[in-house]
């Protein structure tokens, strides 16, 4: 394709979206970059996402779009719309997601420009709920540059996309004339994050630059219920090990690289279907041995949910710590008055209203957004986790008391009896002692050693004090 000068493509592939199209459609007109074409695919919707589109294409030339008479499917949309893009770099930005800032676009231009061998750039996201309230901040990366081989073994050791989604990045469009591979349902996104990856490195900014809405009717939910993520880690684990740069940090037949196949097979066998699994679960257990297999299983046991109680307890201190920086609450009000300022346009249907579903409350909210990570925690399985965190505390400190039991010297009498005192005499020196009387030879009482002086107490006890 020619080049045309352009600088971005922004493109938003939607379906069903014509709640959250106009925000959507709004926060990307509202850039300050004016160097940008905005591809717009509607992949076949019943709802009124055609009429917002036509609504919004007839107000502002850059607006490019296409009505698909049939629906393509998810990832055929996504190359669809790149297929159509001209610009130097692209920007995805989903029909239920939102830019948060109005320099987004200007922002993660600039760091490819300023750095060449960047294939890609990532940014911090808002979690958005279903009425664009603003639920948390996701960000898995803490740097600026991360070198490509490196960060697609560190994602593959922890089962985790820690890029982020595709309305948190930024890319070259001539390192990813591939296209998103359709063999991929759920992970399509890291798939194709790590392809850019092996081609050049990754620039993260803290920044939050995008916002990705979390509600019950999006993709993501619909693959996790069938367990679509374990068996395509299991196939993209088998296919990137191949390349020299990831093998030589994950080494075939190592101990890290066995685990991260026990891992893989271990969520694997979970899944619902199986048959689709058989071959790569088949040929990547043949190489753990049984033994090594009961170390793993044994070791993911004590392992998970301690894991899991430190994940969510990191979340929750980084959450915290956030929100009492001074920084991040200028960043947090900056977006929120971005999303406020966002108005969809008049009506195109006056029985269907178009409902505005911007604007952040915490009034509205479950409760103070500080402790909005520990409410979405405890919704999930956080009981199980601190039962398990307990059990583990409860067998090492019943393992130390037997230990202790058995090392301890044995006393007669009971622990703070007044006939037997467990610590030394020499720490009672300057105290009074409660047990029995004893006594003295009578002339040592009558010729007290130089510098002290005995004083018999009418219970009994003795003092000794020492002037010195």
């Amino acid at each position: 394709m020619p080049e045309t000068g352009l600088k971005i493509s922004v493109l938003v592939p939607t379906y069903n979206y014509a709640r959250f199209l106009p925000q959507t459609i709004e926060s990307i007109l509202a850039q300050s970059d004016a160097n940008f074409e905005l591809i717009i695919s509607d992949d076949a919707s019943t709802d009124d996402s055609p009429e917002i589109i036509r609504r919004y294409a007839a107000r502002d030339a850059r607006i490019h779009f296409t009505l698909h008479p049939g629906n393509l499917g998810m990832v055929a949309n996504w190359n669809w719309c790149l297929q159509q893009a001209r610009g130097e770099y692209i920007k995805y930005v989903f029909g239920d997601d939102l830019l948060t800032l109005s320099h987004t676009l200007a922002r993660m231009a600039d760091l490819l420009d300023q750095q060449p061998d960047t294939a890609l750039v990532a940014s911090a996201r808002v979690l958005l709920d279903h009425d664009s309230r603003i639920m948390g901040i996701w960000d898995h990366l803490s740097g600026d540059v991360f070198d490509g081989p490196q960060l697609i073994s560190r994602c593959l050791r922890t089962r985790r996309n820690l890029v982020g989604e595709p309305s948190a990045v930024m890319f070259r469009r001539k390192l990813a004339t591939r296209g998103f591979d359709p063999a991929y349902r759920q992970i399509v996104d890291l798939e194709m994050w790590f392809h850019l990856m092996t081609q050049g490195r990754l620039c993260h900014t803290s920044g939050l630059l995008c916002g990705f809405r979390k509600h019950a009717n999006q993709q993501t939910v619909v693959n996790g219920r069938n367990r679509v993520t374990d068996l395509e880690l299991i196939d993209l684990l088998d296919r990137y090990q191949g390349y020299p740069e990831v093998r030589a940090l994950l080494r075939p037949n190592s101990w890290a690289h066995r685990w991260i196949l026990y891992r893989q097979l271990h969520y694997a066998r979970k899944a619902i279907d199986r048959s689709s699994a058989t071959s790569a679960v088949a040929r990547l257990e043949a190489r753990i041995p049984r033994i090594q297999r009961a170390i793993y299983w044994m070791w993911h046991r004590v392992k998970r949910p301690t894991e899991n109680l430190v994940r969510k307890l990191s979340q929750w201190s980084r959450a915290a710590l956030s929100r009492l920086s001074s920084q991040s609450i200028i960043r947090r009000v900056a977006v929120e008055n971005f999303i406020h300022s966002l108005t969809p346009v008049e009506n195109t249907r006056p029985d269907r209203p178009i409902e505005k579903s911007h604007g952040f409350s915490s009034v509205e909210s479950d409760g103070p957004s500080s402790l909005q990570p520990v409410f979405g925690a405890f919704k999930q399985k956080l009981p199980r986790q601190i039962a398990a965190a307990l059990m583990i505390v409860g067998t090492l400190s019943a393992g130390g008391i037997v230990w202790d039991n058995q090392t301890r010297p044995k006393m007669p009498g009971p622990f703070f009896s007044r006939s037997v005192h467990p610590f030394p005499d020499h720490h009672f020196s300057r105290h009074e002692y409660d047990g029995p009387p004893f006594s003295l030879p009578p002339d040592f009482l009558e010729q007290p050693p130089s510098g002290h002086r005995f004083h018999h107490a009418q219970n009994g006890v003795t003092r000794v004090q020492n002037p010195l």
